[in-house]
């Protein structure tokens, strides 16, 4: 009884709707999940709309799954306290928000462009001169350009990826094999190992290979931005059973268990001093969202000693998808430049955008 007291007081200072659970079982609630009808009683699981099977194995950290409290599906993460796991919902996004950051993207988009296709008729000219200094400029001025595409494709998909997700047929294996070959020889460049295991059978499913390629390469980003040179970053993409387990460690400075609350939101926090690596939070944004839309999850690990652990999961069996891919569909969101430089540009050494053939 006393430590259902405690819960409770826990949850009342918490803002977002919250409710802790106990061997499946909601315990308590906070006003904000009284107003959403969420009530002491009931089973959670019949509130999972995606996690059945990672929430069944949690044992710690923070898990990132989605809940269907009533008609609309609400984000939440869940924190294992003591003898119970507290669920807390995020709150509901404001549309005006995503909309101003998607307006921006576009008012940015231009001249970013004209900006890029400038550079792009200046590299062979530069390359003709041999001039070391020259060229070393240019190539950290493409980095920086890279960057700022970069943010604004994730400023115009904010919005987008938490409404529409075009799936179609994608072999797994083969998408993945190409994504971490490339990234490979980047995370080289940058001084680390990517060292990767691929799923080990040849996997057709229906995904958003965008979404997914973003979503990793958003991962294996956090990871280099933390870890130091002549480290490991590891990739790993396992099988099991309906499931499918993309999981990226590292050995950098970890992930404070203070930063869970926040970690997918922080693009709304109030500006100010701190940690540059963390950048304004629109990628692990995504991450959440790739996850969430492919019937899977975003678990933070923190059973490593060091560095850190997140597992990104896809349902192969989701029957939610809510759109078919059509061959029109060409547009490519970074008008046709290397993916993996545009999404590892935050990490990346300038001198890898020294070149003339780098697109």
């Amino acid at each position: 009884m006393e430590q259902t007291e405690n819960y409770n007081d826990l949850l009342d200072v918490l803002l977002q709707p919250a409710f802790s659970v106990e061997q499946g079982v909601i315990t308590a609630v906070n006003r904000g999940a009284a107003q959403l009808f969420l009530e002491p009683g009931t089973a959670v699981e019949s509130l999972l709309a995606t996690g059945q099977a990672e929430y069944a194995q949690f044992n710690g950290g923070c898990l990132y799954l989605t809940l269907l409290p009533g008609s609309e599906p609400r984000s939440a993460r869940v924190i294992r306290k003591g003898g119970a796991d507290i669920f807390i919902l995020d709150p509901q996004e404001d549309l005006s928000q995503l909309n101003a950051l998607a307006l921006a993207a576009r008012e940015l988009r231009n001249p970013l462009a004209d900006i890029l296709a400038t550079v792009d008729r200046l590299f062979p000219a530069i390359d003709e001169q041999e001039d070391p200094a020259v060229q070393q400029g240019m190539a950290a001025i493409n980095k920086g350009l890279f960057r700022l595409q970069r943010l604004v494709c994730n400023m115009s998909d904010a919005s987008r990826y938490r409404t529409l997700c075009r799936k179609q047929t994608v072999e797994l294996q083969e998408m993945l094999g190409k994504l971490l070959s490339e990234a490979a020889y980047l995370c080289r460049e940058a001084g680390v190992t990517l060292d990767y295991q691929n799923l080990k059978q040849s996997l057709y499913c229906s995904a958003d290979a965008e979404m997914l390629e973003r979503a990793i390469y958003n991962l294996i980003s956090n990871s280099l931005k933390f870890s130091p040179k002549g480290s490991t970053v590891g990739f790993s993409a396992v099988k099991r059973g309906s499931r499918v387990y993309l999981t990226v460690t590292d050995s950098g400075s970890g992930i404070s268990p203070d930063l869970y609350v926040g970690i997918s939101r922080r693009y709304i926090r109030e500006p100010g001093i701190e940690d540059g690596r963390f950048g304004i939070g629109l990628g692990m944004a995504m991450v959440q969202a790739a996850a969430a839309a492919h019937g899977g999850v975003v678990l933070f690990d923190p059973s490593r000693e060091q560095g850190a652990q997140i597992t990104l999961t896809l349902s192969l069996d989701d029957s939610k998808s809510t759109s078919v891919r059509s061959d029109i569909y060409t547009v490519d969101y970074a008008g046709e430049r290397h993916h993996g430089l545009i999404e590892l540009s935050d990490s990346l050494p300038a001198h890898v955008y020294g070149t003339a053939d780098i697109d």
